[in-house]
Order: C-alpha cells, then sequence, then structure tokens
C-alpha cells in the first residue's frame, strides 16, 4: 500500500508540473523558411497559389501515403479549398487572399474542429538569382494545456517540412518551362456544332475561314443562339501532311448537325489552359512549352488540344493583341 500511495504522488506530482509548465507555456507559435529558386517570380507564385499543382511538390503527401486529397471551389487564388484525410489526421486549407506575384495567405486547420485556425503565409521576392520564397505558419492563441505544448515542439517538427517542401519546390520550378499565367481548371460539358476537315499548312487559314463561314450560315438560319467564340481541336500536325483538324462554335443547347456539319460536344473535365497573344502562326511554340510544363510535372494529358478564338480578327487588325486561349486535358 506504502508504494502504491508514492506512486499516485508521483502520478499527482508529474500532472501537476505538466499544468504548471504549460501555463508558462507561449500562447503563440511560429515557424519560418525560406529559399532562393532560380525561375522567375510569377512562375513560381503561379506553382504555390493553385493547389492542383503542390502534388508535384508538398511535403506532406510523401510523408504521409494514407493521404487523401479532394479540391474545392476555384483552382487558385482566393477562395481555393484543400481537404485531407489520413491516418495521422484530418484538416483544410483555404487561401485567404494573394497579392500577385509577391504573397499569398492560407488558413489552416490541423486538428479539432474547434481549433483556431493557424495562418500560412507565402512571399515572394525578386532577387540577382531569381526568386526568393518565405514560407510560415503562426498559430495563436493556443488553448492550454495541450495546444501549448504542441505550439512548443511545433518548430522542430514543422521546419524540417518546410525545408523538404521549398527543396522540391526549388527543383520543379528551375526545371519548368516558363508558360505565362498558365492556370488548372475543371471545365463543365459545352454542346456544340462543328465540321471536320484537314488542309496543308498553307492553306489552313482559308480552310478554317470557310469552315466558319459555313457554321455561322447554319446557325443564323436556324436562330441558334451562340454559347461563346470559335474553337478549333487539333488531330494531327504533321507538316508534310494534311493537318486534320476540327472547327466548331460553341452553342447554348444542342443541336442536330445536316451533312458535314455535326452535333459535337467539349465534354466535362479537368483541363490546363494557357493564354497566348499574337498571330495564329507563331503559336506552335507555346503548345511546346504546354506539353514540356506538362512532362516536368508528371502530369499526363489526354486527348487533343484545342484552342479559343477570344479575338475577332475582324474587329481587330493588330494580330499582337489576338488573345487565343489554349486547352489540354488533364489526367
Amino acid at each position: 500500500m506504502k508504494a502504491l500511495r508514492i506512486i499516485i504522488l508521483i502520478l499527482l506530482i508529474l500532472v501537476a508540473a505538466f499544468l504548471l509548465i504549460a501555463a508558462f507555456l507561449p500562447k503563440s507559435a511560429f515557424v519560418e523558411e525560406s529559399v532562393v529558386i532560380n525561375a522567375p517570380q510569377k512562375l513560381v507564385f503561379q506553382e504555390v497559389n493553385n493547389y492542383a499543382s503542390w502534388a508535384s511538390w508538398s511535403p506532406f503527401e510523401r510523408l504521409d501515403t494514407t493521404m487523401v486529397i479532394t479540391l474545392e471551389g476555384p483552382r487558385s487564388g482566393a477562395g481555393a479549398v484543400m481537404k485531407w484525410t489520413s491516418k495521422s489526421g484530418d484538416g483544410t486549407q483555404m487561401i485567404l487572399e494573394t497579392t500577385p506575384y509577391s504573397f499569398i495567405s492560407n488558413e489552416l486547420r490541423l486538428m479539432a474542429e474547434d481549433q483556431n485556425p493557424a495562418r500560412s503565409d507565402w512571399k515572394f521576392e525578386p532577387v540577382d538569382d531569381g526568386t526568393r520564397v518565405s514560407w510560415n505558419v503562426a498559430m495563436e492563441n493556443l488553448k492550454y494545456p495541450i495546444e501549448r505544448y504542441f505550439g512548443l515542439l511545433m518548430p522542430k517538427m514543422m521546419k524540417p517540412v518546410f525545408q523538404k517542401g521549398l527543396t522540391d519546390l526549388k527543383a520543379l520550378c528551375e526545371s519548368l518551362p516558363f508558360v505565362e499565367d498558365i492556370d488548372f481548371q475543371t471545365i463543365s460539358a459545352q454542346p456544340a456544332l462543328s465540321i471536320k476537315d484537314s488542309a496543308m499548312v498553307d492553306m489552313i487559314g482559308s480552310k478554317m475561314g470557310e469552315m466558319y463561314g459555313k457554321l455561322m450560315g447554319f446557325i443564323t438560319e436556324r436562330n441558334i443562339r451562340i454559347a461563346g467564340p470559335p474553337y478549333t481541336i487539333s488531330y494531327s500536325w504533321d507538316y508534310n501532311k494534311p493537318f486534320v483538324f476540327e472547327a466548331g462554335i460553341p452553342i447554348q443547347s444542342p443541336a442536330a448537325g445536316e451533312g458535314d456539319i455535326m452535333a459535337s460536344e467539349i465534354a466535362a473535365g479537368d483541363v490546363v489552359c494557357a493564354p497566348y497573344y499574337g498571330p495564329y502562326d507563331d503559336m506552335g511554340a507555346l503548345h511546346e512549352k504546354i506539353q514540356l510544363y506538362l512532362a516536368a510535372k508528371h502530369i499526363q494529358y489526354v486527348g487533343y488540344p484545342w484552342e479559343v478564338y477570344m479575338t475577332d480578327p475582324q474587329t481587330e487588325p493588330d494580330s499582337t493583341k489576338w488573345l487565343t486561349m489554349i486547352y489540354y486535358r488533364i489526367r
């Protein structure tokens, strides 16, 4: 009995010490790491500002292979949400605000629903060698006593994680071709009317004009409502043979075709897209950059790319101002 009383007394002392020490521990915690990346500031910002890109460098999935991630809201910028479940715990992260191309602020919830959210910020500063990237996390109003101890241990736990993530982000960004304003999106299905044909490279312009003219005549004659700018799907690109492509016009509701005019649809799904400004003849270089970008991130594209012609050349004579959106469907 005496030994039991001694054990109980020791346990009480340890519990009291645990609680007493917690009362003097800081109510906040802060961790920050930084790295210089030899890549343009805008490119690095885009990789962090888009949750779909995190799988290419984020340390968390590599540390916990049971982690299952889902994305909600916009893929990038304010309002984007990343949720995860895993054996080690569930969590949510949301982009609160961004300042292109210098700052991103996230709200982070790592534990229970009633936990005060943490703040995780990114800073991007141009330097001689590229971009200095700083990643931090700050926790305030840590609850007594458990969260206070978590805050005490957080720097030791998180510093190696941040260092790993920044190292992998550096390696990725330094391997990527710079694609202006590249973005990941989820698109809805879009009905269209289209014509599929082919032409040698020097005849593509006149052939496309002929195809769009025929489509517009068909649409106007039947009072079909147009839902967006025209597009082209490219099926083959062999300069020694006729190019095979499909010219289409989105419409608000499905409609039947006639003859070589087909009822078509741009299928719903995940895509990567990028804008191109300039004459159509020079667009091939951007296609090559997008393909290299996807390959460097180990993202496979499926099907055929398509181009959406946002600017009407008949109303804008300056070809350097012509905007075309290039889309690749991804798995």
